[in-house]
This record gives C-alpha cells, sequence and structure tokens, in this order.
C-alpha cells in the first residue's frame, strides 16, 4: 500500500471519531463512511485504486475501488512485508531453532565486525540495530537490477549509524539481515519459506513474496509518486527499477516486496488476534 493510499484510510477512521468507532451499533456505518471517502479520492484521481476490508462485531464487509476489479485484486504490499519476514523468524524462535537474544553473528559470522558483534536478532526485528533504512548504493544496485544477495553483502559491511540497543530508526536493512537468518538456518529461500510456514496455514491463496506465482499484467499499479523516494517517486528516469518494474516485483524484497489481496492481509492480521498455533504460539 502506498502512503496515500494508507493515508485514506487512515483518515477514513478518523473522520468518524475514536469514540464512535468503538460504540457504533450499526457495523455497516462505518464501512459506508470509508467506501465514501476512497470513492471521493477515486473521483478525483488522488486515487487509483484501493480494496477495503472490515470486520466489525461479526460482520465483514468487502469493496474494491478504481482500478482494482474485483476485491481479490493482487496489490504489492510494501512495508506490510516486514511483518511476515518478522513472522517467520517468530515461528523459528517457537520451534527452538532461535532466541530473538541470540546475536546475529552467530547465524551470519561474518556480521561481526565492531558493534555489529552486539546486535541482537530482536535488535532486526525492533528497527533498533543501528543499520540503515536503504543502503547508500540502493539505487545503483536496484539500476543494474542486483540480486537480494548483493544487498544482503552490502548490508553485512554497511557502516551501523548508532550503537544498537541505544536508539530507534525505521530500518528496512534489519529486516533484510533477519531474513537471511531464516535462509541460513532453514537452507529454504525466503519466498518457499513463507509460503509453506505462514501464507498457506493461514489460508493465504493469493499472497507471494515476490511475483510468483503472478504475472506482473495481474496487479494493480503502485502510485510511486506518491511513495517513498525508493519507490522511485514516478521518475521516469526510475522506470526500470521502481515498485512497478518488473525487477523490482520478482525480486521479493524481504522488506517490501510480498503482493497478496486485502482478504489475505486481514487473514494474516487476524492471525494475530487468535494465537491459536496455527503460526505462533500464543506464551
Amino acid at each position: 500500500m502506498n502512503r496515500r493510499s494508507f493515508l485514506v484510510c487512515s483518515l477514513a477512521g478518523l473522520s468518524l471519531g475514536f469514540d464512535r468507532l468503538l460504540t457504533v451499533d450499526n457495523p455497516g456505518a462505518i464501512f459506508l463512511s470509508c467506501t465514501k471517502l476512497i470513492n471521493d479520492q477515486v473521483a478525483t484521481g488522488t486515487l487509483e485504486a484501493a480494496t477495503l476490508y472490515t470486520r466489525i462485531k461479526g460482520k465483514v464487509e468487502v469493496s474494491s475501488f478504481g482500478k482494482a476489479e474485483t476485491v481479490d485484486a493482487v496489490f504489492l504490499l510494501a512495508s506490510i512485508t516486514k511483518t511476515m519476514t518478522a513472522t517467520g523468524v517468530m515461528v523459528l524462535a517457537d520451534a527452538g531453532e532461535l532466541r530473538i537474544s541470540d546475536k546475529v553473528r552467530k547465524f551470519i559470522p561474518e556480521f561481526s565486525e565492531g558493534d555489529r558483534k552486539d546486535v541482537t536478532i530482536q535488535q532486526l526485528l525492533t528497527h533498533t540495530s543501528g543499520l540503515p533504512d536503504q543502503l547508500p548504493e540502493n539505487d545503483a544496485l536496484r539500476k543494474r537490477h542486483a540480486p537480494l544477495s548483493e544487498f544482503v553483502e552490502h548490508a553485512i559491511r554497511t557502516p551501523l549509524l548508532f550503537k544498537p540497543g541505544t536508539r530507534c530508526s525505521y530500518q528496512s536493512m534489519g529486516i533484510l539481515l533477519a531474513a537471511e537468518v531464516v535462509q541460513r538456518i532453514t537452507g529454504t529461500p525466503l519466498p518457499a519459506y513463507l509460503k509453506d510456514n505462514v501464507f498457506k496455514p493461514l489460508g493465504m491463496e493469493r499472497t507471494a513474496l515476490g511475483l510468483r506465482p503472478f504475472q506482473l499484467a495481474d496487479t494493480v499499479r503502485s502510485q510511486t509518486e506518491y511513495a517513498a523516494p525508493e519507490s522511485g517517486s514516478g521518475s521516469e528516469a526510475a522506470r526500470d527499477w521502481d515498485w512497478n518494474s518488473p525487477y523490482w516485483r520478482k525480486l521479493g524484497a524481504p522488506w517490501g516486496g510480498a503482493h497478496g489481496t486485502v482478504r489475505d492481509v486481514a487473514r494474516f492480521l487476524e492471525s494475530f488476534l487468535n494465537l491459536d498455533g496455527t503460526v505462533l504460539r500464543k506464551e
């Protein structure tokens, strides 16, 4: 979801007021208010496509808007991917394959120079490791369509921005190294690991890390003109590597490369409200 889409959904909730959101007797009122706001944004051309899912007091409503032709439209999920990757890490923690207090160097020995030796898996997941959000070489790597392995190599070597555990700063590269830990423990590529251990158990049949099994034409275009700079920001010069390029959609970046539908995202999020052991244990 791009930032403008997220803002629209946030405003849809805020427009009702928190008290009313919590006490409304007619669940349909929230859905109708949200749909009006989104339809207005589509009508003005601000928003090209969206899907909306609400579940209030057991009543589920789903709708699609604009260029999202059905409620099963497939979107690039952007940073929702980070939570999916983190869930994969916690599956291994539940299985006793790792502890989140473990040092990253236990699994990535080359990540041990200077303060890197003190970084824990928990710090990778909580944005407190000192790693940057994006690599200094990010644009250059993407312009030449570098594989994820090169991003990993650079993330292992890139200077930390602060001493681990002393600050919180949003960081995609921490999630990348968390994904690398999963792959080194399991010997399985992260897309296959998440499919078998997160998506399939939750019935997320139209979600994948990377583009497979979808075709690019089957997915909704991201409005990069409203998104973060690393999306390409709508620049013509970035068309070959931006969020809508075949390169990026196929890359399967653990911090932002998943594709899925609104129903599947709802299944994923609802699983945290009911930790029944399907994916993660409650305790």
